[in-house]
């Protein structure tokens, strides 16, 4: 097992392109032959090349959102009075939910007000950061 997930075997993976192409599913295609790093003799390539078009211009969008997050929280986040613990908490989690929401991975509600605050400090550098590349 890899990070509790079982490696999947070769029949499994062939099986998964085979029925991407059969599919004519460009973006599973580009995604199962990537991950097997297998070199197929066969391959179609204006599938593929689809495919990673696809797959290139998801992860885009991804990007851009990301990035218009980040510039909204900072937007936000500067004008915040240094010791309101609650307010800083209240703009982290309404614009990094999946990270820092209840039950998430880094859930607020344990920490301690200057806890927060370097956390929500570390976020105002990043989200500075990310929007001075945009």
């Amino acid at each position: 097992m890899v990070f509790g997930f079982q490696k999947m075997n070769l029949e499994t993976r062939l099986k998964r392109i085979n029925e991407a192409r059969t599919m004519g599913d460009g973006k599973g295609y580009y995604i199962e032959i990537n991950k097997s790093g297998l070199i197929i003799e066969d391959l179609d390539e204006d599938l593929y090349g689809c495919g990673r078009a696809e797959f290139e211009a998801e992860r885009e969008r991804a990007r851009k959102k990301k990035i218009e997050r980040y510039i909204s929280f900072y937007k936000e986040a500067i004008f915040t009075d240094p010791y309101d613990f609650k307010e800083m908490k209240r703009i982290v989690q309404k614009y990094l939910p999946m990270r820092f929401g209840k039950g998430m991975r880094q859930d607020l509600d344990g920490y301690e007000g200057f806890e927060i605050k370097d956390i929500f400090s570390d976020l105002i550098r990043y989200a500075n950061k990310i929007s001075e590349r945009k």
